[in-house]
């Protein structure tokens, strides 16, 4: 007579997720969703401005100086345009995520932490305790860069296949 096999235990199910359905759950993921958005508009505002003067002063050329501001269907379109070229590099390159996440850790540490601490070491004439504690964030500023350079880099790598 056969026995049937004996049966792995199985796993005890997950704990429930404690703020699953919660407002603050909720708030949170709004949150995330709109952080990228926040984020895209004021830092594709200079390009476009700077394309919006351009086409304005090409339209204007017998004319000396800039004057008056874009009509609104002109700003719509060249900010509609260039998130649309976004777009389209960002789906078209298979590792711009790799890559913009590589120089958001170098360019996003510097600019928030290290730049500002140098510059109040710098400008502020403070005692032994202000130039400690700027030279705490310069160094927590160089060590996020650091960490989340490698990490990007880590991953870049690995899809690229350079890692053994």
């Amino acid at each position: 007579m056969l026995l049937p096999a004996p049966r792995p235990p199985s796993r005890p199910p997950p704990p429930p997720d404690a703020l699953q359905g919660s407002p603050l759950a909720l708030v949170c993921g709004v949150l995330i969703m709109v952080s990228p958005f926040s984020a895209f508009a004021p830092t594709l505002e200079p390009v476009a401005l700077a394309l919006q003067r351009a086409v304005m002063r090409r339209g204007k050329a017998g004319q000396a100086g800039g004057g008056g501001a874009a009509p609104y269907p002109l700003r719509a379109a060249l900010r509609v345009g260039l998130a649309t070229a976004c777009l389209a590099v960002a789906v078209s390159l298979p590792y711009v995520s790799d890559l913009m996440s590589l120089v958001g850790a170098v360019l996003t540490m510097s600019i928030s932490l290290t730049i500002p601490a140098l510059m109040g070491m710098r400008l502020l004439a403070g005692g032994p305790l202000h130039r400690a504690g700027c030279c705490a964030v310069i160094l927590l500023g160089l060590a996020c860069a650091a960490i989340g350079a490698t990490s990007a880099a880590g991953s870049l790598a690995g899809k690229l296949g350079l890692l053994a």
